[in-house]
């Protein structure tokens, strides 16, 4: 996966996951990022399934918006786990991303 391992609220992040096979074997996708509420409980902030989801060669691509990354709390880590079905088998892979704050939150 290439990203910096962080999401700055308020900007449009893109990410690109390499999957080891070919993307036009999938059936389903999905995408969650998710973080912890003050309380503990992990709740999903943004999901995304293979409709809102670019698939090319191995590669599975998306951005997020402004509106979606406003969403997280700041200094709160992002864990991203990626939910791809091949045939009736599933696979899953999560990465921990950090959460920085922007001074201004208004969309462009």
């Amino acid at each position: 996966m290439e990203y910096s391992g962080k999401i700055i609220r308020g900007t449009t992040p893109p990410f690109d996951i390499t999957l080891p096979f070919d993307t036009a074997l999938l059936s389903e996708c999905r995408i969650s990022f998710a973080q912890y509420s003050a309380s503990k409980v992990k709740v999903i902030v943004v999901q995304k399934n293979i409709e809102d989801v670019a698939l090319n060669g191995t590669m599975v691509s998306l951005k997020l918006t402004q509106e979606e990354t406003l969403k997280f709390r700041e200094k709160v880590d992002i864990e991203l786990e990626l939910k791809v079905k091949v045939g009736a088998d599933v696979f899953k892979d999560r990465y921990l991303l950090e959460c920085e704050g922007c001074v201004c939150e208004e969309v462009l």
